[in-house]
This record gives structure tokens, C-alpha cells and sequence, in this order.
């Protein structure tokens, strides 16, 4: 009779167990999961989620007692996915290598990130990893025709293989686990030939990137808003950048190769003069620069892109040197005081009236001739200004540089 009763208490305590357990998943489960569902949306459902530590993004805060990382289904060396745990919280701090057990809903809050939220951690094996974690997997446009490998200890992305990127952010590891923001260098191989759409997007840590000779093309966004970013080069083989490419960068020089300009120094101080040979103004290359007072564009320029010069609300004075005017993307010259002079080829002047964008200004004059210009050594002694590291003329009312071009 005891036993009976003995056997049917364990059944009683085992089915209300039951009621309040979580069913348990991997993390390659809880991923698949969180990618079914829509944008900004829970699970209705508790899960519990196990997996090891592959890398710490916020370190334990004493006051909150949580921390933000990522766990994978394996203890260190090569993985391919992993779960971002935000503000996961517990009272001792976790390390990379440790095995835990998180209680929560699976959230959605982006079409890039699957995450929870401030739910309890259970620390079930404190044995910090002897190897680091190392993300992998593919992006290239056709699959494995370009993998890679980010170091979750070091945080080195690595790309290897050759040809074309994938062209969609959803296909980059990096990008929808929230490791963007961890990433602190980038190396590309030689083979690359085009860089993906949104493919270091708000890779804020990186502060170097050098482009491959072979890449003829660079996706819109691909450096978006890489807020270190101070140092880029641009080979003479990329002819195509797509909008936005590199907004955002904190780059110290100007960025262009013989046909494309890319990009002026956001703090940029007085007249920048664009090298000739430029066939394209990218967009948004000049925008908001604040403290540009005049720019030169040269005879060779045939398109502006998007918003190149939106917001260079301390403009004096514009030259486009080009004959017919150059096509526009659309708001190259919003923000701007278009009551400013727009110096073009005296024979050019009609065009300007007319053509889109150019038509905006209201004072369009002819570029005055270097002839007009013919000081005495002593003129150029009285008159000679020195502003913002460079030498101006003063003549009457107006102010020339040392080419003779009228600057006001």
C-alpha cells in the first residue's frame, strides 16, 4: 500500500513539474525560432536556452548585475551561430567559455538581432574557454566563393576566397548578431571584386580598412556610419559606390580615385578645390560640411549624386568649370543659399538657367578671367591675406586666390 502511494506522489509531483517546465533548447534551435518570427515580436512561450559563452560585449555591472554576450552550442574554436543575450542577469559575472542556462521568451526586435531581455541567468559549468571562439561561415554571392572568419576574442574579421559579396545585410553574421559593433579590424582578400550592400555597416570600432586593387565596386551603406573609421583608400579599380557608402566615416583625408570623388573630411576648413579628371561626385560626399566656404568642380565632372552638397550651409561661392552641366541625383544643393555666386563658363551661363538643380541659383555669373587679375609686386604685397593656412588677394571689394580665381 505504501508503495502505492509513494509511487502515485512521485506521479502527482512529476506531472506538476511538468506544467511549469521549460522546454529546453539548443541554440541553433532557438535561433531558427526567433528567425520565424515577425519583426519585433515574442514567443508567447518560455524556453530555456543552453549554450557556452563565446564572447563578452558588456562587462558584469555591479548595480544591474547583468551583462550583454553571446553563447554558441560549443565551447570555443570554429562555430557557426551564435545567440545574443541582452542583459542577462545574475548575481556572479560570466566568462567566455562558461556553460549556461537563460529562462526567456525569444524576441525579435529587428529584422537583424534575435535577443532576450533581462531574464535570469543560471551559471550550470564555471570552466573558462583555453580557446577562443571563431564565427565562420559564408558570404560570397554565390555561397562559398567568399567565407569568413571573425575572432569573437581578438575581434578580426577575416574574408577569404574571391569574386563578389553577397548583396543583402540579412546574409552577414556579423550584421545580425549585434557583432558589428564588436569588430575592431577588416581584411579583405585580393580577390574581391565588389563589396556587399551593408556589409560593415556600423562597424564602429574598425579604424583602418584598406581596399583590395581588384574591387570595382563598393555597395551602398557597405561603411556606413563606422564612426572610427579614419583611414581608407580607394583603388583606381572601383568605378561604382552606391549611396551613402561611406556617411557616417570619421576619414581625416579626402577619398577619391582619377574618376570618382568620395568623400571630404567632415571638419574640412575653407575652399576645397575637387582634382580634375573626376567624372562623379558621389553621393552625399560633401554633405553637411559646415565649414566649407567655396568649392571648385572641374571641367571633367558629368554627375553629381545624391545630397552631394546638402547642408554646406557656409558656402560663399560655387565654380563649376564643366560646360554643360552636370546631371544630379536629386537635393545635391538642399540647404544650401542659392542667392550665392555660381561662377560657370560664360558660354554656359543659358544651360545653368535652365538645367535641373543649377536652376535654383539666382546669381549665376561667368567665371572671371585670370587676365582680370594682373597685380604689381606691390599690389600683391599690400594686398596679400592670409586665412585658414591659405593666401588670398584683395582687390576692391572682392577676394581672388593665388590662380586668380574670384573667391567673393
Amino acid at each position: 500500500m505504501k508503495t502505492k502511494l509513494f509511487a502515485l506522489f512521485v506521479a502527482i509531483v512529476a506531472s506538476i513539474c511538468s506544467i511549469y517546465a521549460y522546454e529546453t533548447l539548443s541554440v541553433a534551435q532557438a535561433l531558427e525560432i526567433g528567425r520565424s518570427l515577425e519583426k519585433g515580436a515574442s514567443t508567447s512561450d518560455t524556453y530555456t536556452v543552453i549554450g557556452y559563452v563565446a564572447a563578452i560585449e558588456s562587462e558584469y555591472n555591479e548595480g544591474y548585475h547583468n551583462q550583454c554576450y553571446w553563447i554558441s552550442d560549443q565551447r570555443g574554436g570554429d562555430i557557426s551561430e551564435v545567440f545574443y543575450i541582452y542583459r542577462g542577469k545574475n548575481d556572479n559575472p560570466v566568462q567566455v567559455g562558461y556553460k549556461v542556462s537563460i529562462e526567456t521568451k525569444i524576441y525579435r526586435y529587428t529584422d537583424l538581432v534575435i535577443e532576450n531581455a533581462n531574464d535570469n541567468v543560471t551559471i550550470l559549468d564555471a570552466t573558462a574557454s583555453a580557446t577562443p571562439s571563431v564565427l565562420t561561415g559564408d558570404c560570397g554571392v554565390s555561397g562559398n566563393n567568399l567565407t569568413f572568419q571573425l575572432n569573437m576574442s581578438t575581434w578580426d574579421l577575416t574574408i577569404q576566397g574571391s569574386g563578389r559579396m553577397v548583396d543583402s545585410v540579412q546574409s552577414f553574421p556579423w550584421q545580425q548578431q549585434s557583432l558589428r559593433y564588436s569588430v575592431r579590424s577588416i581584411q579583405m582578400p585580393e580577390g574581391l571584386t565588389y563589396i556587399g550592400q551593408s556589409a560593415f555597416e556600423n562597424c564602429q570600432k574598425v579604424s583602418s580598412v584598406t581596399i583590395p586593387e581588384n574591387v570595382s565596386a563598393v555597395g551602398k551603406w557597405a561603411f556606413y556610419n563606422c564612426k572610427a573609421l579614419t583611414t581608407m583608400n580607394m583603388p583606381e579599380s572601383v568605378d561604382t559606390i552606391g549611396i551613402a557608402a561611406f556617411q557616417g566615416c570619421a576619414l581625416t583625408e579626402p577619398l577619391y580615385n582619377a574618376h570618382l570623388f568620395c568623400f571630404l573630411p567632415t571638419d574640412y576648413n575653407g575652399s576645397y578645390t575637387i582634382p580634375d579628371g573626376i567624372v562623379m561626385v558621389i553621393s552625399y560626399s560633401f554633405d553637411g560640411r559646415k565649414e566649407l566656404n567655396s568649392v571648385d568642380i572641374p571641367a571633367s565632372v558629368l554627375r553629381l549624386g545624391y545630397r552631394t552638397f546638402r547642408n554646406c550651409t557656409a558656402l560663399q561661392s560655387i565654380t563649376c568649370r564643366a560646360v554643360n552641366p552636370p546631371t544630379s541625383k536629386g537635393e545635391s544643393f538642399e540647404g544650401v543659399d542659392k542667392s550665392i555666386p555660381l561662377y560657370v563658363p560664360a558660354e554656359s551661363i543659358e544651360l545653368y538657367q535652365t538645367a535641373d538643380e543649377w536652376s535654383e541659383f539666382t546669381n549665376i555669373q561667368a567665371i572671371p578671367s585670370t587676365a582680370d587679375l594682373e597685380l604689381t609686386e606691390q599690389e600683391m604685397k599690400a594686398y596679400k591675406l592670409l586665412q585658414n593656412g591659405q593666401i588670398y588677394i584683395l582687390r576692391g571689394e572682392h577676394i581672388f586666390d593665388i590662380q586668380g580665381k574670384m573667391i567673393k
